[in-house]
């Protein structure tokens, strides 16, 4: 009959990840570590988790959660092989009246509203404890791995942050922009195998990180690389206007298009979204490609927009009248005429 160590060492060196991943499975169920087991800190797993826990690191393996990180990358920290990140640290806060102690990451998701700004946001109890860069870091890690820490940090607090000592961020966000940039690849997370565990993220996650990672290159004066254009954000926000100005024109309308054609493509609610977000940004790449994508947009959705419609062709007027990508942009393509016979 195998044993825990039997299935411990098929987790370590099974040829067949497959297999692997079946005893490690089972290891997790054996030692209590069920598919309905909160996140714990590390130190209260028993001898036995953590042994399962250190086997985990294999690359490669899924294991989806069950109590511990669903990503090797925190499962490297809490086993001290890699730097822990602000989250993981242990911090002491006065709550209701009572000194608690505990993971940071613990104590932002116990936060009572009176902590958090619009029910979001840095608790203030570890913002007044973490630096700018830290709690850039915080607020990033709290959406890029699982957590389980709801809603969106940017809010006035981390703003504040950004915009007062982004640059000091810059050396996390040097690193930590290249894996976001990893896992929102087209052969991110589904088909590499080291980038497996990661929670799934939405556009607007994305467009967050975007904002958390390449600020500090904007505060700091670094030019942004090419290769983190995929992650450059895509949003009325001012942070992400300032992003913008830092690139050469042609990397705008690139990643403007690819934006409106991908995550913003042709159903109904996405076209919405896609020119909402681009009328508001169209002045930061006025170029004829990409008003002529929006004109698109905005015409398979007249009706949605009719009440706007003179705020809308003000707007484009204006912009018009001061960029002639725009103005050549909103001028109809007359189908070439067939020659007669």
């Amino acid at each position: 009959m195998s044993t825990l160590s039997d299935r411990i060492h098929t987790i370590l060196h099974a040829t067949n990840l497959d297999e692997a991943n079946a005893a490690a499975a089972t290891a997790l169920e054996e030692t209590g570590l069920t598919t309905f087991t909160e996140l714990q800190p590390f130190a209260t797993l028993t001898p036995a988790q953590q042994a399962v826990a250190q086997a985990l690191t294999r690359e490669g393996l899924r294991w989806g959660g069950r109590g511990l990180p669903s990503s090797r990358r925190i499962l490297l920290r809490w086993l001290g092989q890699t730097p822990p990140c602000p989250l993981d640290r242990t911090m002491t806060i006065t709550r209701g009246g009572e000194t608690v102690t505990a993971p940071a990451w613990q104590l932002w998701q116990s936060a009572p509203l009176d902590e958090l700004e619009s029910n979001q946001g840095l608790p203030s109890t570890l913002a007044a404890q973490w630096s700018p860069a830290e709690a850039i870091e915080a607020a990033a890690e709290s959406i890029f791995e699982e957590y389980r820490i709801n809603g969106s940090p940017l809010e006035g607090r981390l703003v504040a942050c950004l915009t007062a000592a982004g640059e000091t961020a810059l050396g996390w966000a040097e690193t930590f922009a290249s894996e976001v940039a990893a896992v929102r690849s087209p052969d991110g997370p589904r088909a590499r195998p080291e980038l497996r565990g990661y929670r799934t993220l939405g556009i607007y996650d994305f467009d967050t990180l975007g904002i958390l990672a390449l600020y500090p290159f904007v505060k700091a004066g670094k030019a942004i690389d090419p290769s983190l254009d995929l992650i450059v954000p895509f949003s009325p926000h001012r942070l992400v206007c300032e992003i913008w100005e830092t690139l050469p024109i042609a990397r705008r309308e690139a990643i403007f298009v690819r934006r409106l054609k991908t995550d913003w493509g042709p159903n109904a609610e996405k076209v919405l979204n896609g020119f909402s977000t681009g009328y508001a940004l169209l002045d930061l790449c006025p170029t004829e490609t990409v008003t002529r994508l929006l004109m698109i947009k905005l015409r398979s959705n007249r009706s949605h927009f009719a009440k706007k419609k003179a705020v809308i062709d003000a707007r484009f007027a204006a912009l018009a009248a001061q960029h002639p990508g725009v103005a050549a942009g909103l001028k109809p393509v007359r189908a070439p005429r067939k020659p007669k016979a």
